[in-house]
C-alpha cells in the first residue's frame, strides 16, 4: 500500500467525520431553536412526515430512547455522534493495523445504532432528512475504515518486525 492511498483513506476518514460533525452541530441548533419556541421550523422540517425538529424532540432524541436519566451515558443523541466521529478521526491518523481494527469496530457499533435508530424512525412514523445523512456518513466510514483495515493488513503492518540475526 503506497504512502499516496494511505494519506487519501484517512483524508477521507477524516473528512467524512467532519461532515458527520456537522450535521451533529445542526442537529444541537435545531434542538435548541426548538426547545427555546416551539414554533420554530428548521430547514430540515418539510412536512409533518419529514421533520427533524419532530424527531429531536422526542423522547428517543436522547439516551437513545434506552439510557435511564439517571446514567451518565444519558446525554442527547448527538452528542453520542460528537464522540464517534472525533474518536474515528484521531484514530484516522494512525497507520497500524490494531489501531485500525479498534475504528472498525467503533464503525460496526455505529451502522448497528444506526439500524436502530432507523427502527426509531419507522416508530415515530417520521422521516429525518439530518438522521439518514448520517446514517450514510457512519456507512462510508465503515467502508472505508474496513478498507484501510484490509490494506493494513496485506501490507503486514499488523506483524511486528523480527530483528535480524547478526551472522559471525
Amino acid at each position: 500500500m503506497s504512502k499516496q492511498s494511505v494519506w487519501i483513506l484517512n483524508a477521507g476518514i477524516t473528512s467524512i467525520c467532519l461532515l458527520g460533525l456537522v450535521a451533529c452541530f445542526y442537529t444541537h441548533v435545531v434542538e435548541e431553536l426548538k426547545a427555546e419556541n416551539d414554533s420554530y421550523v428548521a430547514l430540515c422540517d418539510i412536512s409533518d412526515h419529514i421533520s427533524c425538529s419532530k424527531v429531536f424532540t422526542t423522547e428517543y432524541a436522547k439516551g437513545l430512547g434506552i439510557i435511564p436519566k439517571t446514567s451518565i451515558l444519558y446525554m442527547p443523541n448527538y452528542m453520542y455522534g460528537v464522540i464517534f466521529y472525533t474518536l474515528v478521526a484521531i484514530l484516522s491518523m494512525f497507520n497500524k493495523y490494531p489501531i485500525s481494527a479498534i475504528a472498525v469496530t467503533l464503525a460496526v457499533c455505529s451502522n448497528l445504532a444506526t439500524l436502530y435508530l432507523a427502527y426509531l424512525l419507522y416508530i415515530i412514523n417520521s422521516i429525518c432528512v439530518v438522521c439518514v445523512s448520517t446514517y450514510i456518513i457512519n456507512f462510508i466510514i465503515l467502508i472505508l475504515t474496513v478498507k484501510k483495515h484490509r490494506n493494513l493488513f496485506r501490507d503486514g503492518t499488523n506483524k511486528t518486525k523480527k530483528r535480524k540475526k547478526k551472522s559471525e
